[in-house]
């Protein structure tokens, strides 16, 4: 009797990293995906759409991957290898609005229906990192019953599972997976980064500008998200601070230089998820800005960092905000989400590899 093993049958993987080509945090959290599918032994094919040439050299892929720019190429694509029983379907990390009406409704649907596709044809359907918001009907009912058909879907925070109402696989943030940098010493600034389309109370913004100089440490305007940048332009020129723009171009370049005002500052200062992990990630101890009615950061940084926080609408410092918190702290902890993270890769691994 033969005990030659089965031939393992070859699969693709297919998963888009069309996004807002002008935040870096996309690119960040794509790239952790992307790293985590680079131990399975299957080709992927990845959707870029209408993003931006600069944008994509900005990813690093592996070396037989297929970048597809035509949705209807990528679907056609697709569902000719579920015909042959040789599709995984990866659904990219960030926010998911569950809206009402009847175009949310479609949409939900045709994911549901590559969802099935992909799983009744013996393929895995993986989500990673996502973070489920709101009740709309009839959309919500759908997502809850294709999130039950799933291999694998994993959010990024503590609310999601109340939001769709099953329990939930939960992980940090994908943007955690970014090279850490442990250094202690010369750390001399305090980064902001503000959304451009959301207000914070400018006596607030002041008294943190103040308390950093008071500090010895230099102010200063990090725009990793391409639309903030005009904001930050005015309050470099109102608060006298420095500021590290972008023109939307040079996504790699930009990446860099945010990460390196990062790297040599003791505070990161933000509204946004992705600039305060980012921070972290480099050894910025956070600090949150959180709006009114929000609860993006806390439910995703919940768990997984200690950070402090205070409302955009406060109209004065807190007196210990910039109180020096163990270094050693935040650097276990980011440690700790990405070993987190690196289990899951390996649970990633051994479905689609």
């Amino acid at each position: 009797m033969s005990t030659t093993p089965r031939k393992r049958r070859a699969r693709r993987v297919y998963m888009s990293i069309a996004a807002q080509p002008d935040n870096l945090g996309d690119i960040a959290i794509r790239q952790a995906a992307i790293d985590m599918l680079a131990g399975a032994q299957d080709r992927l094919v990845v959707f870029v759409g209408g993003m931006p040439a600069d944008y994509v050299s900005a990813f690093s892929f592996p070396a037989d991957s297929e970048l597809v720019r035509g949705s209807g190429a990528f679907m056609a694509k697709y569902l000719g290898d579920v015909l042959r029983r040789r599709a995984h379907l990866i659904f990219a990390p960030g926010p998911l609005q569950i809206r009402p009406g009847i175009k949310p409704a479609i949409k939900a649907s045709v994911n549901l229906g590559n969802v099935l596709l992909a799983r009744l044809s013996g393929g895995q359907v993986i989500a990673l990192g996502r973070a489920l918001r709101g009740h709309g009907w009839p959309t919500h009912g759908i997502e809850r019953f294709a999130i039950g058909a799933y291999s694998l879907f994993v959010a990024r925070d503590n609310v999601s599972a109340k939001v769709v109402g099953r329990a939930l696989d939960r992980a940090p943030d994908l943007a955690f997976m970014r090279e850490i940098d442990s250094t202690t010493g010369g750390r001399s600034r305090l980064a902001i980064s503000l959304r451009g389309d959301r207000e914070v109370n400018a006596e607030l913004l002041q008294g943190i500008v103040d308390a950093a100089r008071a500090a010895g440490l230099a102010p200063v305007l990090v725009t990793q998200v391409g639309r903030d940048d005009q904001k930050h332009r005015e309050l470099a020129g109102d608060m006298n601070v420095d500021i590290v723009g972008w023109d939307g171009t040079g996504h790699g370049a930009q990446i860099d230089r945010v990460e390196e005002i990062y790297r040599t500052s003791r505070y990161v200062v933000s509204d946004r998820l992705h600039a305060l992990i980012l921070g972290m990630v480099k050894g910025a101890q956070p600090i949150a800005l959180v709006h009114p009615g929000s609860d993006k950061l806390i439910s995703t940084l919940d768990g997984v960092v200690d950070f402090t926080w205070v409302g955009t609408t406060a109209t004065r410092t807190p007196d210990d905000l910039l109180v020096a918190p163990a270094e050693d702290g935040l650097i276990r902890s980011v440690r700790e989400a990405r070993r987190r993270l690196d289990e899951l890769a390996e649970e990633v691994v051994s479905l689609v590899g």
